[in-house]
């Protein structure tokens, strides 16, 4: 990982709906990502004691208030239900006191003010971005970061999703645009 870019103090780690509707309540996702809690604790643990600046994201959108469910439903049916309130934190991914949770009602991150506020309060220069799902909001929050100026890292086994064929064409059709870091390479550093 380049230290002269994610720097502790100029880079913020951005956490994604680390929660129970998108790990433990979705089904086959801890069989296809076992190792994800513990990946994430040992991520955690290690940027704080690094000093890095956590922050948290986390999913609720609600039919009648979000708009964009009506679509999702139509296109994908009710058996993936995106009824969702925030404050299901799962438990190895839980904020610790000083570290924001935002609550976002899309898939990108940014769309919470909130955390754009948090970022130029701090002077953050870069982000690490973790969490679930891949191919879904790690992929658009990431993206809206780096359309935003931020040199963008994604912790290969901290972001976890559906399949192995997902995160695979994930990784595969944004390495142009984020650091890819394997968890090692970020401990050791």
């Amino acid at each position: 990982m380049n230290s002269e870019i994610y720097k502790p103090s100029e880079t913020a780690i951005i956490v994604v709906d680390i929660q129970t509707p998108f790990y433990s309540g979705f089904p086959g996702i801890p069989e296809t990502n076992p190792s994800f809690p513990n990946s994430i604790r040992s991520f955690l643990s290690a940027a704080r004691e690094k000093g890095f600046r956590i922050c948290h994201v986390n999913q609720e959108s609600l039919s009648g208030k979000d708009k964009w469910l009506e679509t999702w439903y139509r296109k994908n049916g009710r058996d993936w239900s995106c009824e969702i309130l925030s404050g299901n934190v799962e438990d190895f991914a839980a904020p610790v006191p000083g570290e924001p949770l935002f609550v976002k009602h899309a898939f990108d991150g940014f769309t919470c003010p909130q955390l754009t506020a948090y970022l130029e309060r701090h002077e953050i220069k870069s982000v690490i971005v973790v969490g679930l799902l891949a191919t879904i909001c790690v992929q658009y929050t990431a993206i809206s970061a780096y359309m935003r100026g931020y040199p963008t890292a994604i912790i290969e086994e901290c972001v976890g999703d559906i399949n192995e064929e997902r995160y695979d064409g994930f990784k595969k059709i944004t390495s142009n645009l984020f650091d890819f870091v394997k968890l090692d390479e970020f401990l050791s550093a």
